[in-house]
């Protein structure tokens, strides 16, 4: 998990060095920078009532998901996103001023692709369950025109005998 502490008007005062392993920046890279930098423009909204929340108590922002942006590498030139649940609270000084925000990022990345890999693995499982309910009525099916069938084909046999007699 990502510790990180934000002033009034929303720029890192403190960040845990996580942040490098999650993200991509070092501490020193995100100290005085707003959070904004590492949050898709889309998700600007959400993030402001979040990322730098002045309510405290059960009011306060608890597992809110939303993603952010790591950092451009050599190996990976274009931002890729990653997706974090965030809590947050407002820090207020002793005479109820406002002063900034202490949050905790936590990556659910890999969480959310392992969730879809079991919902993927469900549905194939429902489909080969499916298949294999199918495959056993056919083969009772076949079963039981079985009978019917061998019953026809000695009746056959029977009258091409006859007709050959006669």
């Amino acid at each position: 998990d990502v510790v990180y502490e934000l002033d009034k008007d929303g720029r890192f005062t403190y960040v845990s060095t996580v942040i490098t392993r999650i993200l991509g920046y070092s501490q020193e890279e995100l100290l005085g920078t707003p959070y904004s930098v590492i949050v898709p423009s889309a998700q600007l909204n959400l993030a402001r009532h979040c990322f730098n929340d002045r309510r405290t108590g059960t009011r306060a922002s608890r597992q809110i998901e939303l993603d952010l942006i790591r950092k451009p590498s050599p190996d990976s030139p274009s931002p890729a996103r990653i997706r974090i649940e965030l809590s947050a609270k407002g820090l207020y000084d002793s005479e109820r001023r406002y002063r900034g925000a202490l949050g905790i990022l936590r990556d659910v990345s890999q969480h959310r692709r392992q969730e879809a890999t079991i919902h993927h693995l469900e549905h194939q499982l429902q489909e080969t369950d499916r298949l294999f309910s199918l495959s056993q009525r056919l083969s009772t099916l076949s079963e039981h025109l079985q009978d019917p069938h061998h019953a026809i084909r000695t009746h056959a046999q029977l009258l091409i005998q006859s007709i050959r007699e006669s």
